[in-house]
């Protein structure tokens, strides 16, 4: 294959980046077959080469957020996930504020132990169950989890971000 000019890898880049943001933005095609076409197009353009871009699935961090969806997956297969949910709905007495908050402080509380990202990916499988039950809107449950998870910085085991943004006072 002959080399290609750097303008002409620009250019194959940003149409394949505009490709691909069309194609997320429209949702007619799933998301992570759009990540890997788009892969795909880098390395058959000769824009990557294939050790390239197979490199970043080595990374640690993808692979455990790879095992962390599996874990969640599993949470939903064994019925973990709907238990407690509805232990949730139990305490919140199918109030949505409640469950709200109770999400809040429970991934919170959680968060502040663990991995912020093993925290939100757990609980909102728990979340997603809940909200079914009671037949919510599930992302608002989500972002609280989201929110709780990342905010959870009373150790050091949570986020890096969050450290940062601790001792820098929030001015950066």
């Amino acid at each position: 294959m002959e080399m290609i000019t750097n303008e002409m890898q620009l250019i194959i880049t940003f149409t394949i980046l505009a490709i691909s943001i069309v194609l997320f933005i429209s949702n007619r095609v799933l998301a992570d077959l759009v990540a890997l076409l788009a892969l795909l197009a880098f390395v058959i353009t000769g824009v990557l080469e294939p050790s390239e871009a197979l490199a970043g699935f080595l990374n640690s961090v993808v692979i455990m957020i790879a095992g962390l969806f599996v874990v969640g997956a599993g949470l939903l297969s064994t019925g973990l996930a709907q238990t407690a949910g509805n232990q949730l709905l139990r305490l919140s007495g199918k109030s949505e504020e409640k469950l709200f908050v109770l999400l809040l402080i429970i991934t919170g509380s959680v968060g502040a132990f663990m991995s912020n990202t093993a925290t939100a990916v757990l609980f909102a499988q728990i979340a997603m169950s809940a909200a079914i039950t009671m037949d919510a809107n599930p992302y608002t449950f989500l972002i609280a989890i989201a929110v709780s998870s990342s905010m959870a910085f009373a150790t050091p085991v949570a986020s890096p971000t969050n450290s940062l943004v601790m001792t820098s006072g929030g001015y950066l």
